[in-house]
């Protein structure tokens, strides 16, 4: 065995022995709360229907975005998306102490994209005022879109105007914004 090939057999052997997942006598079932330990809030846990993929909604509990996961089509359109958003959470997530910051706060007239920018058409509800009911509910909408992989950012527009949107500081931005923007934000996993 040459030098190398050591080495490259060390390594493996390092890397299988610390793959961190303790060996167990037998399979220990999930809670039937529907949760995944050690995956977040709040996680679905229903089998995925065939040709599904997994898609993170984001609701608040406690003044807190919760990223819940929904299995909905592959080429699901982001205005689909948003109004499933919109809808607000199931009675099994409400169970649950979930709520949305979105009723009440904006109106979406449309979703429609500019290259990996998702723009949110508010249509002509009043300016931001930067409550933090309204951060949240912005919150709810960027961390949902950008958790797409074809959606990098999300800018709010009226009509064809950019529209500034408050912050989790409470400052305005018309820039697109990600999820990053309102990391503060999010409940611990």
């Amino acid at each position: 065995m040459t030098a190398r090939s050591a080495v490259v057999a060390a390594l493996l052997l390092t890397l299988v022995a610390g793959c961190g997942v303790p060996a167990e006598d037998e399979a220990r079932p999930l809670p039937a709360s529907g949760t995944v330990p050690g995956t977040g809030p709040v996680v679905e846990v229903s089998p995925s229907p065939a040709g599904s993929v997994a898609q993170p909604f984001y609701f608040v509990r406690r003044g807190r975005l919760v990223p819940v996961v929904r299995w909905i089509g592959p080429a699901t359109p982001l205005d689909a998306l948003t109004r499933t958003l919109l809808a607000g959470p199931t009675s099994s997530e409400a169970a649950a102490d979930l709520t949305s910051a979105l009723t009440g706060t904006a109106t979406v007239r449309g979703v429609r994209r500019s290259g990996a920018i998702a723009l949110v058409d508010l249509g002509d509800d009043p300016p931001a005022t930067g409550r933090t009911d309204e951060i949240l509910a912005f919150g709810q909408i960027v961390c949902t879109l950008t958790a797409r992989t074809d959606v990098s950012g999300v800018a709010f527009v009226r009509g064809d105007q950019p529209l500034e949107v408050p912050r989790p500081d409470g400052s305005l931005s018309a820039q697109p914004m990600a999820a990053l923007t309102y990391a503060d934000l999010l409940a611990p996993a």
